[in-house]
């Protein structure tokens, strides 16, 4: 019994200094391939898109069937554009740094609301401006993948996310008025995000609860005190 609690434990160390390195890497992948879309399919898009253009000014002697289809094919190419610009932004929201927690998780919802024809109200009250980097990735990614969630499971018309600063921590809550789960089901409905979100809050200190019934919905809370946020700037200082 002794060798196998002695061996869990050093189990459990070996995952969470995996767990960081983890996370690392898949922002790195997710960066490296926000990249070759930006840089390479963006362009590509771009100059079919001049090219299908250029095509319709020069050849006089097309056809109304001929332009009809050549014009749908360039809408075609715009929304093929549209859609790797938005994949790529998903992938690394490249202004994080630059608007911080709140302008960013805000954005996020717009993009969505706007994407899906689902209502997303944001709320926030006692946020700074810029608060640590891990910390601020850690709230949108979870704000990304609960709102997902809402958006593919939820049924919802509307969702709310919260992000507030209290006295002696940052609280962040989405909840949506769908379908909603039981707790028992909550592990196989959330899958590999529920697990994504424990691991990036564990790193900053954080906790996460999810409370759901069917047919009432789905809430879920996170709470990050203000002494880890501390903790992160002065580790990366």
């Amino acid at each position: 019994m002794v060798r196998d609690i002695t061996e869990r434990r050093v189990a459990e160390g070996n995952l969470s200094s995996l767990s960081p390195r983890l996370i690392e890497a898949h922002e790195a992948e997710r960066s490296d391939v926000a990249g070759e879309l930006r840089d390479d399919l963006n362009q590509r898009m771009a100059l079919l898109q001049i090219g299908l253009a250029q095509l319709g000014r020069d050849v006089p002697g097309l056809s109304p069937q001929a332009r009809t289809q050549l014009h749908g094919l360039t809408e075609v190419a715009t929304e093929i554009a549209s859609s790797i610009h938005n994949l790529s932004h998903r992938l690394q929201p490249s202004l994080l740094d630059l608007l911080g927690p709140v302008a960013s998780i805000e954005r996020l919802g717009r993009k969505l609301s706007e994407r899906h024809n689902q209502q997303i109200k944001f709320v926030h009250h006692g946020i700074p401006e810029q608060i640590p980097k891990d910390v601020t990735l850690c709230l949108y990614r979870i704000t990304q993948e609960a709102l997902r969630n809402v958006v593919k499971h939820s049924g919802a018309a509307e969702a709310e996310v919260e992000l507030m600063g209290h006295d002696d921590r940052i609280e962040l809550c989405i909840f949506d008025s769908g379908v909603g789960f039981s707790p028992e089901s909550a592990k196989r409905t959330l899958g590999l995000g529920l697990i994504s979100m424990q691991e990036r809050l564990r790193l900053v200190g954080g906790q996460l609860s999810v409370q759901s019934e069917p047919s009432h919905g789905t809430r879920i809370r996170v709470r990050i005190p203000w002494r880890t946020v501390d903790a992160c700037v002065e580790n990366r200082g």
